[in-house]
């Protein structure tokens, strides 16, 4: 129908939201792992999660990190309270939050971030969105803070060809730009140009599965006393 015309449909319907989330739970042990490589991001005393989806990140950095506080933001009332009840059974509520908004436009509370994430969650802004949002996400963070964006990549090599990545990449972008509210999936240079320009003053990225086709790729609001790269 898409190649006959037919105007791309709306993305959110029919559960097709908590099977997006279910496929990229996935990954969440190692991404969890990959965030502990990341420079600055080790153990963060306050962390802001947007799009925090089930909060099953936040949860799990809550239960890691006993000093921790947590915020987490998500724009669909009824996924903010699965986040809340997982936030209840990891025993961590009291260190933690979940607002209901648009990042982009919610009022959060004072004071800033040492870590801030986006976990499979960069296609739903629009390519012209971004350096706001991104602007937005270094003004909330403190000093020695970092943002890490998960997101799966195009990528090209022996190892994503073996692995079958490159044609999985390749079909999930393709889903993606068949939806009138999502867009496609970032590559990477996009991504450290982006971070850049939004005024992080170092970049890098860490594989969260072989080959890199998943991968956070994250910025420092001060400069990295060595370049990162696990990709």
């Amino acid at each position: 129908d898409l190649m006959k015309g037919a105007e791309r449909p709306l993305f959110g319907g029919g559960g097709e939201a908590q099977r997006m989330a279910a496929i990229t739970r996935l990954v969440e042990p190692r991404a969890l792992r990959a965030i502990e490589s990341i420079p600055g991001a080790r153990h963060p005393q306050r962390v802001l999660d947007i799009g925090c989806g089930r909060g099953d990140y936040l949860a799990e950095l809550l239960t890691r990190y006993r000093d921790a506080m947590g915020l987490g933001i998500e724009i669909d009332p009824g996924v903010a309270e699965q986040a809340r009840r997982r936030l209840a059974e990891a025993d961590v509520t009291r260190r933690a939050e979940v607002l209901v908004g648009d990042f982009r436009s919610i009022e959060l509370p004072r004071g800033n971030f040492d870590l801030i994430l986006l976990n499979h969650n960069f296609h739903y802004f629009a390519p012209a969105e971004r350096p706001a949002l991104l602007r937005r996400i270094k003004g909330r963070l403190n000093e020695s803070g970092v943002v890490a964006v998960q997101t799966l990549v195009l990528t090209e090599g022996s190892l994503p060809s073996l692995l079958g990545l490159q044609a999985g990449a390749a079909l999930f972008d393709l889903l993606l730009r068949a939806h009138g509210n999502l867009h496609g999936l970032p590559s990477a240079t996009e991504l450290h140009q982006s971070l850049r320009d939004a005024g992080f003053a170092s970049t890098g990225e860490v594989a969260v599965i072989p080959g890199g086709a998943v991968r956070y790729v994250f910025g420092t609001v001060t400069p990295m006393a060595e370049p990162r790269s696990g990709a």
